[in-house]
């Protein structure tokens, strides 16, 4: 009588598609995966490993939003600091993984990109604010004078349509005044919308890319220059 051994070799019955306990995400060492770069990562634990970033990164890029509409500096080390931390976590994970399939490690650069353009572009912005905040002054300014312009010399009032409201001290936004603290926030704002943007495709070459490519051992087995 022969006995079925079809599932005997299998590490989990429960789960074939793991093949060796280097698949295992519940025996998987989370610490090396995102500190520890002199490492490997197999697909599973990679991926399980870009999910829980992702999520942490979803909370993070909130939080960063909302606090930058009250504290646009609180918003900006929210997101500097959160998402600086979370890249380079991710960084540590690819670098992993990449060398588990043998690919140049050099490729998790790649992921870094949406980062390194959002902060430039928000630090663009915020330079520019003193800039922007002394030529609002300006045309306040000299609004100021035209207002207070005196009467012509012969003693006539200035002929002026009294239909037209007299022009603002300010400009004024869709909400009141233009403030530092508002084009510090649009500033920082628009960093993150960048960020955000751009990740979503560095989230493709993440997961369509390196979470798919095979093992060393399996290429090599591949091309029949294995073992």
């Amino acid at each position: 009588m022969s006995i079925d051994t079809s599932t005997s070799e299998l590490y989990d019955p429960n789960r074939p598609w793991i093949s060796h306990e280097g698949e295992d995400v519940q025996k998987a060492n989370w610490l090396a995966e995102f500190f520890w770069p002199e490492g490997r990562s197999t697909k599973p634990v990679f991926l399980r490993g870009q999910m829980y970033l992702a999520i942490v990164r979803a909370f993070v890029f909130i939080g960063a939003i909302i606090a930058t509409g009250s504290n646009p500096w609180v918003g900006a080390a929210i997101a500097f600091f959160g998402l600086g931390l979370l890249l380079a976590m991710s960084m540590i994970s690819h670098l992993r993984r990449l060398t588990d399939a043998a690919k140049p490690v050099l490729l998790a650069m790649i992921i870094s990109l949406p980062f390194l353009l959002g902060t430039s572009l928000a630090v663009l912005g915020a330079a520019s604010v003193p800039a922007q905040m002394a030529l609002i002054e300006a045309e306040a300014a000299q609004q100021a004078e035209q207002a207070a312009a005196p009467m012509s010399t012969d003693g006539a009032e200035v002929t002026e349509d009294a239909s037209v409201p007299p022009q603002t001290a300010q400009r004024r936004g869709p909400e009141g005044p233009v403030t530092e603290q508002g084009l510090l926030a649009q500033a920082i704002a628009s960093g993150l919308n960048i960020w955000f943007l751009l990740s979503i495709f560095s989230a493709l070459f993440t997961f369509f890319y390196v979470a798919r490519r095979p093992t060393k051992e399996a290429s090599n087995a591949a091309r029949g220059i294995y073992g």
